[in-house]
């Protein structure tokens, strides 16, 4: 990795295309070959990528503590009906306010269905 890798990285978050971003390298002399700049250029590729997928759960509980934080901030400042909004925004992200069911996905859903259905069968072969 060059001492450019940073900078590299910014022209590809910013879109600049590759012929324009070598330009760029070469007209402030920097001091690395094409091979170096094309190595930088696919880690900040990479990278770019790897932002795309992040932890949920790191960013679930940045989401919470962030939220947090601003719920103390507005209490301190008596400012009741913003703590009643971040609360909210609390309880929603966190779940606590959903019906029962209501956070399954559809193949969950399916499932449920099929099970019921399945019950059903069986109670009339019951019969």
């Amino acid at each position: 990795m060059s001492a450019h890798a940073a900078e590299i990285f910014e022209l590809v978050l910013n879109g600049t295309p590759i012929t324009k971003a070598w330009e760029h390298a070469q007209a402030k002399a920097w001091t690395i070959t094409r091979e170096e700049f094309d190595a930088d250029l696919t880690d900040a590729y990479e990278n770019l990528k790897s932002k795309g997928t992040p932890d949920r759960a790191v960013e679930l509980g940045r989401a919470v503590e962030r939220l947090h934080r601003l719920w103390a901030a507005c209490m301190k400042i008596q400012d009741f009906k913003a703590a009643l909004q971040v609360q909210r925004e609390i309880n929603a992200l966190v779940g606590l306010r959903q019906k029962p069911g209501r956070n399954k996905n559809a193949a969950e859903l399916m499932a449920d269905k099929q099970a019921q259905a399945a019950s059903l069968l069986d109670s009339d072969n019951g019969r």
